[in-house]
């Protein structure tokens, strides 16, 4: 069919796809399954030929394809889920592979999009806790000695130092105009009323597992370093509570079930 010009032959070919959309895929996948593998030759030969097009490509349309991808992702919700149930544990290989390949690439591009979006990383990670509670806990069982010697080399390094010492500087800033009266007798009597046990998770204090000092109203929040605010905990409870209010008023009679 003769054509006046590029133009005009540009709408015939775009109201044709339009018109024989299903045919034209049906075709190309047909294709595609008969030469899958010269396909995907070519395609690599031809990103390792131009290794910038991609990039460049995406600066430009960065927009367009933003919004593409959540239209297409509204339309298909239950795509990624199908996806992954067929031939799970390799898919999952190959993502592994991928990501131990590509650490410090991943772990820049991680720190850059926290950065530029901090406060949406930030909801979102709350949305999550709050919807998986107990994920944290079950995490710290399972690798609870590798988290504490993580921790540990973190400490003794420069950046560690560093940390304690604000740490340090901004309890003792805290304390700075609260009321410090608590006794050593009295603090044996706190012990006493709670059988020596934490108040939180009732776990028996021992030579390892030592009793610490917990403020129901932290000091950090106007509390005072008195009896009335002072109750046995063990060292994961009281570090995991940091300066939250968790109870207002303990009947440790309720609480032990006397």
């Amino acid at each position: 069919m003769p054509y006046k010009n590029k133009e005009d032959e540009k709408i015939y070919q775009k109201s044709y796809r339009q018109k024989n959309k299903e045919i034209i895929q049906k075709r190309m996948k047909e294709y595609y399954q008969k030469n899958k593998e010269k396909i995907i030759a070519k395609v690599k030969q031809w990103q390792k030929d131009n290794p910038e097009h991609n990039k460049n490509y995406y600066e430009k349309n960065k927009e367009k394809m933003l919004e593409k991808t959540k239209q297409w992702r509204e339309k298909n919700p239950l795509y990624w889920k199908k996806y992954w149930e067929v031939d799970y544990h390799r898919k999952l290989g190959y993502q592994k592979r991928y990501e131990q390949s590509h650490k410090k690439e991943r772990s820049q591009y991680a720190k850059k999009y926290r950065e530029i979006n901090y406060e949406k990383v930030t909801k979102r990670i709350k949305k999550w806790k709050k919807d998986n509670p107990e994920y944290d806990k079950n995490y710290y069982k399972k690798n609870k000695e590798k988290m504490l010697e993580r921790n540990r080399e973190y400490l003794k390094t420069e950046n560690g130092k560093a940390y304690t010492q604000r740490k340090n500087f901004k309890r003792n800033t805290t304390i700075k105009g609260v009321i410090n009266n608590l006794t050593s007798n009295e603090w044996l009597d706190i012990l006493k009323k709670y059988n020596w046990k934490c108040v939180y998770c009732s776990k028996e204090f021992d030579l390892f597992d030592r009793p610490t000092r917990d403020h129901i109203i932290p000091l950090s929040k106007g509390g005072n370093n008195v009896k009335e605010n002072i109750v046995p905990a063990c060292r994961s409870c009281n570090s995991k509570k940091r300066d939250k209010i968790m109870i207002k008023e303990i009947n440790y009679e309720v609480k032990m079930g006397k």
